[in-house]
C-alpha cells in the first residue's frame, strides 16, 4: 500500500498491519494477513457501593486490562501465493479462546508493541465471516492483563 498523503493537521492514519505470532513470538500463526480494522480499549471491573437508600457513595475500579479487536483478511502466504494457500490458511484452530499470542505491529500503535511477546490472551469467540460480496474475514478479540502471561502448567 502506498503511504497516504496527509495535508493540513498531521494525523495517525489507518489500521496497522499486524502479524499474529505464537506465544513465544517466534513464528506466525497466519502467514499472510491484511489488517482491515483494529480497535483498542481499556476495561476494568467495577463495584458500586451504595448507602441504605440506594444512592451511590463510592465505587471501586479494579482489574484493569487492555482490550483489542482485530479483523483481517487472510491472503495467500508469500511462499505459495496461491488461492489454495489462502484457503488452507483460513482456519481458527490456532486462535482458540484461552490461547496466548504475540502481536507484531508497526510503531504507530505503541500500546501494542510494548510489552509485546506472549501477552495477548484470546477471549470471546474468534470467528470467520463471509458474504457473497467480500473476502473472508477473521475477527479475534484479545486482552492483555499484567497478571496473565501464559497458560498454567
Amino acid at each position: 500500500m502506498a503511504t497516504p498523503v496527509i495535508n493540513g493537521t498531521p494525523v495517525n492514519f489507518g489500521a496497522p498491519n499486524s502479524d499474529i505470532l505464537d506465544a513465544a513470538g517466534t513464528g506466525p500463526l497466519f502467514k499472510g494477513t491484511l489488517t482491515q480494522r483494529f480497535s483498542e480499549g481499556v476495561a476494568c471491573e467495577r463495584e458500586l457501593i451504595r448507602d441504605y437508600s440506594g444512592a451511590r457513595v463510592a465505587d471501586s475500579n479494579y482489574d484493569p486490562r487492555f482490550t483489542f479487536e482485530l479483523e483481517f483478511v487472510i491472503c495467500a502466504p508469500a511462499a505459495t501465493n496461491t488461492l489454495a494457500g489462502a484457503k488452507a490458511a483460513t482456519i481458527l484452530t490456532s486462535i482458540l479462546p484461552g490461547k496466548f499470542l504475540t502481536l507484531s505491529v508497526s510503531a504507530d500503535m505503541p500500546d501494542i508493541t510494548s510489552p509485546a511477546v506472549g501477552t495477548y490472551e484470546v477471549v470471546g469467540t474468534p470467528k470467520i465471516e463471509a458474504s457473497n460480496t467480500t473476502s473472508k474475514r477473521v475477527t479475534v478479540q484479545l486482552e492483555r492483563c499484567a497478571g496473565l502471561t501464559a497458560v498454567a502448567t
